[in-house]
């Protein structure tokens, strides 16, 4: 034992005990007792290994959900510009026709008021064109 002291040193006895999160001090289960004494069974490795892949693929549905519902907002946005681009547009093509059709009331009119009794007036009115589907203007003098 000397030369034992002399080559290594006064040997101090330590109790460590061994602490896992896994395992429940004072356990009925076999299995988690013998873990305590000699660490980790495959057992419970095999259980936190299912348990870290559970939670992996919650995470990953969470990030999935929450990327599908970034697509469909930027879907409905892009639904929204194009209805108020169109909506624009309409409304762009109702003002310009109201513009034409002042512009030709007002032309027809100067027409009414240099001919006075001399020219008469015109009646416009729609008329279906024979075998087809078009509305074409006829005129009519009164």
């Amino acid at each position: 034992m000397e030369q034992f002291t002399q080559v290594f040193g006064e040997v101090k006895a330590q109790a460590t005990a061994v602490t896992d999160p896994l395992v429940v001090p004072n356990s009925d289960d076999p299995l988690q007792a013998f873990a305590a004494v000699f660490g980790k069974n495959d057992y419970q490795i095999e259980k936190q290994a299912q348990e870290e892949a559970l939670q992996k693929q919650q995470v990953a549905a969470a990030e999935q959900a929450k990327q599908e519902q970034s697509q469909a907002q930027q879907v409905q946005e892009q639904v929204k510009q194009a209805q108020e681009k169109a909506q624009a547009q309409h409304l762009q093509q109702v003002n310009a026709l109201k513009t034409r059709d002042s512009e030709v009331k007002a032309h027809e009119h100067a027409h009414a008021t240099v001919g006075g009794n001399m020219l008469r007036a015109q009646a416009l009115s729609m008329k279906k064109a024979p075998m087809a589907n078009v509305m074409l203007p006829m005129v009519r003098y009164k």
